[in-house]
């Protein structure tokens, strides 16, 4: 499996700025999202690992004047997980 075509026409980006309050007005925009994705090759020897990716997500923004990060790894598949099910 090629890297490109997940990252092509910025089909996965690799940077995010996102805003959310859920009490927010029209015009307000609540804290601020900040991210980062990287894409790399699976990390494990198996016979399928062309075929699959580690994704990696992270996150940070800052509330109550503490900056916060968190940091999500999952794994994605060449054709989805129905070829390695079924």
């Amino acid at each position: 499996m090629q890297l490109g075509p997940v990252r092509s026409n910025g089909f996965i980006p690799t940077t995010f700025t996102d805003y959310f309050d859920p009490t927010a007005t029209n015009g307000s925009s609540g804290v601020v999202y900040s991210g980062t994705v990287a894409i790399a090759a699976f990390p494990y020897n198996t016979s399928y690992k062309d075929n699959m990716r580690q994704l990696t997500l992270t996150v940070q923004w800052t509330s109550d004047s503490i900056q916060r990060r968190r940091t999500n790894v999952t794994y994605m598949a060449k054709d989805g997980i129905q070829n390695y099910v079924y």
